[in-house]
């Protein structure tokens, strides 16, 4: 995998979007009367939280 390297300022942006993406997906979800595409948008609700919980972790990291 290649590596990615953020500035503190495009990691903390990245960390603020995934928890906005993740409520998105939610309501998606919610909105969503068919529910094999609901679950494709809850399962996007779990990945943008785990995945702003990472961009957190990362921001907290002292810088190498």
């Amino acid at each position: 995998m290649p590596d990615v390297t953020l500035t503190d300022a495009e990691l903390r942006d990245a960390a603020q979007a995934a928890p906005l993406a993740a409520v998105q997906a939610q309501r998606d979800a919610e909105a969503q009367p068919n529910p094999r595409i609901s679950e494709t948008f809850a399962d996007d609700v779990a990945r943008y939280t785990a995945l702003g919980a990472r961009f957190e972790r990362a921001r907290e990291r002292p810088a190498s």
